[in-house]
């Protein structure tokens, strides 16, 4: 027997983590959108996925991009595994603008945050984008925000995590439980 999330659970947990990023955007004054990516394991190469947004009022989404080569990544990659936030000007990450939803450097700013399993494996990223002129906070304003991410960020993963244990098939011993139970 399989364990299989129902569509109910996977709505309300995609519903929570919409929640919990936009109280993320909410936090970070002036922010056009929140992408978070989450990591995968293909067949040929490792890659990412785009799998929620959040915009501010009068903002685009941006496309949804999927199989997307981890190399956009190589510019802030070893900042993720080391569980840092940081912030880059997208002009000088250019490499990386695919990343961010945009085929361009057009963003001006972004703040990304590791997102990590409980048990510490780097499960993706989430992208806080300033378009534009737009600036994001700096000095203590900056690290309270990196703060803040970082708790909701750990609960998303907590969310990512029971969604991803819900979807794996249930071990051959719980299977023969259950049936001997019912």
């Amino acid at each position: 027997m399989m364990s299989q999330i129902e569509p109910r659970q996977l709505m309300a947990a995609n519903r929570l983590i919409e929640r919990l990023m936009k109280t993320v955007l909410d936090m970070a004054p002036g922010a056009a959108r929140l992408r978070l990516t989450r990591l995968r394991d293909g067949a040929a190469w490792p890659h990412y996925d785009v799998t929620h947004t959040v915009v501010a009022r009068g903002r685009r989404i941006g496309a949804m991009r999927q199989n997307q080569p981890l190399s956009d990544w190589r510019d802030f990659l070893p900042a993720l595994l080391a569980g840092q936030c940081t912030l880059h000007r997208v002009v000088e990450r250019g490499s990386a603008a695919p990343a961010f939803g945009f085929p361009s450097a057009r963003p001006s700013r972004v703040l990304v945050c590791p997102v990590t399993s409980v048990d510490g494996p780097l499960l993706g990223a989430i992208f806080i984008v300033w378009d534009c002129d737009a600036r994001p906070p700096a000095g203590s304003a900056l690290r309270a925000l990196k703060a803040a991410t970082r708790q909701l960020v750990t609960r998303i993963a907590a969310v990512l995590d029971l969604c991803d244990a819900l979807s794996r098939p249930a071990p051959a011993c719980e299977t023969e439980r259950n049936r001997q139970v019912a």
